[in-house]
This record gives C-alpha cells, sequence and structure tokens, in this order.
C-alpha cells in the first residue's frame, strides 16, 4: 500500500510519524526546559476514557475546603537529601517541598526543579471525616524521629507522631534513594480519613504536553483529567497508579489495594485534587519525581503505565515499546534511536 502512495501522502506520513516521534523521544530524554510564562493559559484537550469501574458521585462524606486543605501554614520538621533531590517533611505531617537536583530540570527560576508546589494539597496529608477531630488535627502539630538524613546506600525510616485527644495518628515511612517510599499510616480502626497525592507541580504546559491528573485502573485503561476539566467528582476503585503530573513529574500513589476508593475532586479553578478514602490503619507506596521509564520500570513496572504520551497516544505509545525494544536489544539510546529511524524511513521508502 505505502508503494502505491503519492509524494505529497508520503511526506504527510513522514511528518506524523515524526510528530510521534518526538513525543516518545520526550518520553525518554526529558529535554531541558525553556523558561515559561507563568501564567500561559494554553490548554490541550485529551479524550478521557471511560471505564465500567468509574462512577460520579454526589456526596462521599468529604467536602473539600480550600481554607483548610490549601492554605494552612507549617514549620519544616525533617530534610531529607541525597545527590538527586532535597525532600522536606512538615509539621502536618506532609511532603512539604521536594526540589530535583539534576540540572535537565533547573532553569533561571528552578521552575522545574520544585516538583511540589507551593500553594495546594500537599503529598500524605491526612482529612479526618469527622469535622470535629479534623479541626483539632489542623492545629496540633506532628513530631518527627528525625530532623535531618541524607540518603546513601540504605533506605531512610522516619516516624511521624500527631497525639490527638482520642486518637494517636503515626505515620512510618521508608524513603528510597530512587524517589519512591513506603507508608504506613497507623489509626485506630472505624476512624475515617482522607489521604491526599497533591497538587501536580505548578508548571506551565507546551505544545502537546497534558498536566493534571492520571488514574491507571486494573481493566489497562488510563482515565486523564485535565486542568480546568473537572465537573464533578469522580470515584475509582482497582486503581493500579495514581498521579497527579505535569509534563516531566509527578507525585504518585501505588499498591493501593483493588478495594481502595480513589477521588479526583476539583478545586475553585475546576483543577483535579487527587486523594483516597480509607479507615483504620493503611499501608501503601509513594513516589515523587521525574517521570523517566527507567526509573519507574526499576521501581515497580506498573508505574510505567503512569507515563502519558498527550494527543497522540494512540500512535506514540507502540512506537515507544519499538524504541524500548530496540534500546534492549542494542543497550544504547543512541543506536536505538538510529535504529528506529531507519525502520521508519524504510517503511516510508520500502527497498525496490
Amino acid at each position: 500500500m505505502l508503494e502505491k502512495m503519492s509524494p505529497n501522502q508520503r511526506l504527510m506520513v513522514a511528518v506524523v510519524l515524526s510528530i510521534v516521534f518526538f513525543v516518545a523521544y520526550t518520553a525518554v530524554f526529558p529535554p531541558e526546559p525553556m523558561q515559561l510564562e507563568q501564567n500561559q493559559t494554553t490548554k490541550t484537550t485529551q479524550t478521557t476514557e471511560l471505564a465500567e469501574n468509574k462512577t460520579v458521585e454526589k456526596e462521599v462524606g468529604h467536602a473539600i475546603k480550600p481554607q483548610e486543605v490549601l492554605s494552612q501554614d507549617s514549620t519544616i520538621l525533617t530534610t531529607i537529601k541525597t545527590d538527586s533531590f532535597i525532600l522536606k517533611l512538615d509539621t502536618l505531617g506532609r511532603v512539604a517541598s521536594k526540589e530535583l537536583l539534576d540540572e535537565r530540570f533547573r532553569d533561571s527560576d528552578d521552575l522545574h526543579a520544585q516538583v511540589i508546589p507551593n500553594e495546594g494539597a500537599k503529598p500524605l496529608f491526612v482529612r479526618f471525616a469527622d469535622e470535629a477531630l479534623n479541626k483539632e488535627a489542623s492545629k496540633v502539630p506532628y513530631t518527627a524521629s528525625v530532623q535531618e538524613a541524607t540518603i546513601n546506600n540504605k533506605p531512610l525510616e522516619v516516624t511521624l507522631t500527631q497525639k490527638l485527644s482520642s486518637i494517636t495518628v503515626v505515620k512510618k515511612l521508608t524513603f528510597y534513594k530512587d524517589g519512591h517510599y513506603d507508608v504506613t499510616i497507623d489509626i485506630p480502626k472505624g476512624v475515617r480519613y482522607f489521604v491526599y497525592a497533591g497538587h501536580r507541580p505548578v508548571v506551565s504546559k507546551k505544545l502537546m504536553a497534558a498536566a493534571g491528573v492520571l488514574v491507571y485502573t486494573g481493566d489497562g485503561v488510563a482515565h486523564i483529567i485535565e486542568d480546568g476539566d473537572v465537573d464533578s467528582r469522580e470515584t475509582f476503585s482497582d486503581v493500579v497508579v495514581a498521579s497527579a503530573f505535569d509534563q516531566y513529574t509527578a507525585t504518585m500513589f501505588y499498591a493501593l489495594g483493588k478495594d481502595t476508593a480513589v477521588i479526583v475532586d476539583g478545586d475553585s479553578e475546576k483543577n483535579p485534587v487527587l486523594y483516597f478514602d480509607t479507615i483504620g490503619t493503611k499501608s501503601f507506596k509513594g513516589y515523587i519525581g521525574p517521570k523517566e521509564y527507567k526509573t519507574l520500570k526499576a521501581i515497580d513496572p506498573a508505574l510505567v503505565n503512569a507515563i502519558e504520551f498527550g494527543w497522540f497516544t494512540f500512535a506514540a505509545k507502540p512506537l515507544f515499546g519499538v524504541l524500548l525494544w530496540l534500546y534492549e536489544m542494542l543497550g544504547n539510546w543512541g543506536w536505538a534511536i538510529i535504529a528506529l529511524t531507519a525502520l521508519v524511513r524504510l517503511v516510508l521508502y520500502p527497498l525496490t
């Protein structure tokens, strides 16, 4: 069929494949970001795939209050350092900030280096369904078992404790050098609460780049809710990985369990807010950092499903798979890209 194409038709196919290749390439090698306008309002569109396990609920016993979730003051409790990032925990028991030290994510304003925005919901923030208990929790600071530490070869364990009048909250955290962490939140049985994944990084979007929330479910469907598109609360079950993401980085929850209700709500600007609903003691895992395929696959193969490909997902994802296969065969990204380029050239202009 390709042999019967006219030169103009082949040119159009080449343009489409070039765009798809560019999207796949940037997933492997994030380019050095340019300084971006913070007030940029250009938006991309992306089809949100639907599945049977996705439902819209008017009420789940929880209403987001911006003044409580988004604007609480805190003091830094713990500072954790590695050769690739600096992470800080605060007196509200949250991951207050994470700064990437890799030069690829730094510019004149360190815009991409700061994964967690100054304002907005932050990872591991806990909100109780009981309003009286929640009001008390917002005023009682956590204490930490570690004030400052450096992760080298061994993971670091940190325990955060909050003593309330009726219960004691204990967060047992284990941080790893590759950016992922293990969590056990120890809360008495029967106490219902919500744990936030955090707002996505506040970085303006580029062409063909989506930003918002991705929920990948066990049926193999990636549900993407972009900024400005949240009109109602949505609840998901059987969630493999839940991610609040921008072009290069993300904050993720995974290993939540099939029965955990993961919820996407909207803030005052209709941007998605990601959290899950649970009761009593809960264990799960998280990741904060770049969406790099090799790193995510090494942590847990399920995490690679949180890499989105923007407008050309239907073609970019298979092409990216071919690129990865070539990399595994050749052992070098440079040769893999050259080989893929040769394959594309051969498809467009087959030998006669």
